[in-house]
């Protein structure tokens, strides 16, 4: 009898096992954009939130707020009473940025404080309320008269051995805002 010299069928899916488990281990350590794109990207991001979060507040009626704390932001709404989360399309959802990536908000040409007296102050919780739950209190208001609160949120990313870069969000009492950048450094 003559022996045929070939794979057999289950050395050919052997061979296909091992090669998608080593695509799967390299594919993500590949890095496929470049920190700039990236950076660009989260600012585009937040341009085409903010403005549709604005159009959105014009056509229901709604007084939303945005707040900008831990280097993420998120949307609220004022629901008569006080502040709670938005998250009514997915796009309001809480925001989360890479690694590295730094976001500060200046507000009429002054830097953003943490702690500051809006944050002193003193709400009036009804008693059945739950006293563990956070009190909201938005950085920008988005009106829905078409008004925001004038803001410029700078979008940066600092890497260790390269020059870092700076994307500028700039927002001038009404919808739209406008996006700067790559700039080198600060305006």
């Amino acid at each position: 009898m003559k022996r045929n010299n070939g794979f057999t069928l289950l050395e050919v899916m052997l061979v296909i096992l091992i090669i998608g488990v080593m695509a799967k281990i390299v594919v993500p350590s590949i890095n496929w954009g470049s920190n700039e794109d990236k950076l660009a990207n989260d600012a585009r991001r937040f341009k085409a939130v903010f403005d549709m979060a604005s159009d959105y507040a014009m056509i229901n009626n709604y007084e939303l707020g945005l707040i900008i704390k831990d280097n993420d932001y998120r949307f609220v709404a004022f629901d008569g009473q006080r502040w709670a989360d938005f998250a009514q399309e997915k796009y309001f959802e809480p925001s989360r940025h890479e690694e590295g990536v730094e976001l500060t908000l200046e507000l009429e040409g002054l830097p953003w404080a943490e702690n500051n007296l809006l944050n002193e102050v003193s709400f009036q919780i009804e008693e059945d309320d739950d006293e563990d739950k956070e009190l909201l209190s938005p950085q920008i208001f988005i009106l829905s008269s078409g008004d925001i609160t004038p803001f410029k949120l700078t979008f940066s990313f600092k890497p260790d051995f390269d020059e870092p870069m700076y994307f500028e969000v700039t927002g001038d009492f009404t919808a739209p805002i406008t996006v700067k950048g790559p700039l080198d450094r600060l305006q």
